[in-house]
């Protein structure tokens, strides 16, 4: 994930030069920043020489002045410096961010139905947002101070080795300890935030299912219990973050009480060498400043081992999704659809969502072009499953299938479905305009074409009842719409693609009987001219079918028109219409 952070980073050269320079400005002006109270200590007040150089013949006044404006430059500087570099940095790690978020959001769009249908929404939508922020945010940190900092300590420990080398060795016992101590922590830490992050996701998901399903929960007045279940995994997260707190804040106490050691020991042993006469005041007050300014890093490494290990966790998640390859892949070298008004041909089909347990069990079927069948049967016996092999949501486990001689799987999967035409069965409808909603499959219809494919769907009507027309919101899920009038928002968006096939499934399963005559009628203009499969329990949709192919247990039970199978006495059976 670092990898990745860095490539997306390398495409802002220019900024990232711009923000070297800025570092290394405000690395001079950290290193300078001890210097002004030295001069004024061993200079000034003591009359040692500065460089080699007597100070008697200038004004101590003039000396003092020049120290203190040094000193309010130096602090000028250092805070326009670190200004400048704050500011880039967070734009080239936010640019960086949305390049990932991007990426990471086009592989959710490419992993298959299959992998969707496991995954938990908001567990997904808390790694596209919460994870890639703590990423973020770690990375501005780290850079800052493997940057910034860490060349600002290498230069003060140059300087201090440069003023006295036994001073310096001192100064760095500090460090093998605090490495000990972070390599213990670090791992600790790092699994605590493990805990948080999949509980957070976990907290998400759960106010996910139940917002977006509140009608439910409210009507069998299960709000109680699904507060106690969100209390019960927000518990959860209480007690895992808790578990990291816990060694942050002990990892942190080792760091203070360290680095406060190794300032006793320098405070002692640098007085003890002022008052042999081998230091002078000035020195030692310029060895403590550089030693607060090594030691801020030192501390700081508590914190930023805690940020770290939490992004560390989250990259854990994002590389995750990363890894995750589609399960129904687009073949090296897919050709596009020549013929999609081929015949559609099912050969030898099994298939299930769990190889052991098969839902289509060797069918044979073809669908000529134009064709209009209907697919009925009982429920759970692979009518659906059927139509969603057509669009390649999924593929077989064995057989084929093929429009116009081609197998799906050596077309272009993107080119398959521009061909394809689908009204679910729970329809579908963004939180947007009802023409948004209309025009989502080809967004560039004009706007007699939108009203054309309205009116075709019987909606035009009501739409523009609304106060405003195809303007009106229609909530999210299109909550403010009734059931009948989504479908046929539906049937209108299926419309306006005018794809050559055209799939079905269930479109008024869940509509009144006038809704339902309206939705009839609008697939009857839908049908014409298209290589239809309709999933469908109701007998008034078969009249639309040239063939009704019934399923039972999985394969083709009986298929033939309608007058056969009504003479057979098999549209009498009772399983047809369960």
């Amino acid at each position: 994930m670092l990898r990745r952070l860095i490539h997306y980073m390398g495409a802002h050269k220019t900024l990232l030069a711009v923000l070297l320079i800025t570092m290394l400005a405000s690395t001079v002006v950290e290193m300078l920043s001890p210097w002004p109270l030295k001069f004024i200590v061993d200079n000034v007040l003591g009359h040692h020489p500065f460089f080699g150089q007597k100070l008697d013949q200038v004004s101590p006044l003039v000396l003092l002045v020049t120290a203190a404006l040094s000193y309010l430059i130096l602090a000028a500087l250092r805070g326009l410096f670190g200004f400048l570099r704050r500011r880039w940095m967070t734009e080239v790690s936010q640019k960086a961010s949305l390049a990932l978020r991007s990426d990471l959001y086009a592989q959710l769009q490419k992993l298959s139905l299959n992998y969707h249908e496991r995954a938990r929404v908001g567990d997904l939508v808390t790694r596209l947002t919460s994870d890639v922020t703590k990423l973020q945010d770690a990375f501005i940190d780290a850079l800052s101070l493997f940057s910034v900092e860490l060349v600002t300590v290498v230069g003060i420990i140059i300087i201090m080795f440069a003023v006295d080398w036994q001073f310096a060795l001192l100064s760095l016992l500090v460090l093998p300890p605090l490495f000990l101590i972070h390599n213990f922590f670090r791992h600790r830490i790092r699994q605590a935030s493990r805990e948080v992050r999949s509980s957070e996701g976990g907290m998400a998901s759960v106010a996910q299912e139940v917002l977006s399903s509140i009608r439910l929960v409210k009507a069998f007045g299960q709000e109680q219990r699904e507060q106690d279940r969100f209390v019960s995994q927000s518990n959860t997260s209480v007690e895992a973050s808790v578990r990291a707190a816990n060694w942050e804040g002990l990892f942190s106490w080792w760091v203070e009480i360290i680095t406060a050691v190794g300032m006793a020991i320098i405070l002692g042993y640098g007085g003890w060498r002022v008052s042999n006469g081998d230091l002078t005041l000035g020195q030692m007050l310029l060895f403590m400043q550089y030693l607060n300014i090594l030691y801020t890093p030192l501390r700081r490494l508590s914190r930023l081992t805690s940020i770290v290990q939490k992004a560390a966790a989250s990259a854990e998640r994002l590389e995750e999704l990363f890894r995750q390859a589609p399960e129904v892949p687009e073949q090296r070298g897919a050709v596009p659809l020549a013929q999609p008004y081929g015949q559609i041909v099912f050969n030898n089909v099994w298939f299930g969502y769990n190889p052991e347990r098969p839902v289509l069990k060797g069918i044979n079927l073809a669908v000529n072009p134009g064709e209009i069948v209907a697919i009925m049967g009982p429920t759970g016996d692979g009518k659906s499953t059927l139509a969603s092999l057509i669009p390649r949501f999924y593929d077989p486990l064995s057989g084929s299938i093929t429009i116009g001689g081609t197998d799906l799987r050596q077309l272009q999967t993107q080119s398959l479905r521009e061909q394809i035409a689908l009204v679910p069965q729970d329809t579908i409808l963004f939180s947007g305009t009802i023409r948004d909603n209309i025009t989502y499959s080809r967004p560039s219809a004009s706007e007699s074409e939108v009203i054309e494919a309205a009116q075709a769907a019987h909606a035009h009507e009501f739409i523009m009842s609304l106060p405003q027309g195809y303007e009106s919101h229609v909530g999210e899920r299109g909550v403010n719409l009734s059931g009948g009038q989504r479908q046929r928002i539906s049937i209108a968006r299926a419309l306006l693609k005018n794809a050559p096939i055209l799939i079905l499934d269930e479109p008024t399963s869940s509509v009144d009987n006038e809704s339902e005559g309206l939705i009839r009628a609008a697939l009857q203009k839908l049908v014409q001219g298209r290589t239809t499969i309709i999933i469908t329990h109701r007998p008034s949709l078969s009249y639309l079918a040239h063939r009704i192919v019934v399923l039972q247990d999985g394969r083709i039970a009986w298929s033939g028109s309608r007058d056969q199978l009504q003479a057979g006495g098999i549209l009498s059976k009772r399983f047809i219409a369960s």
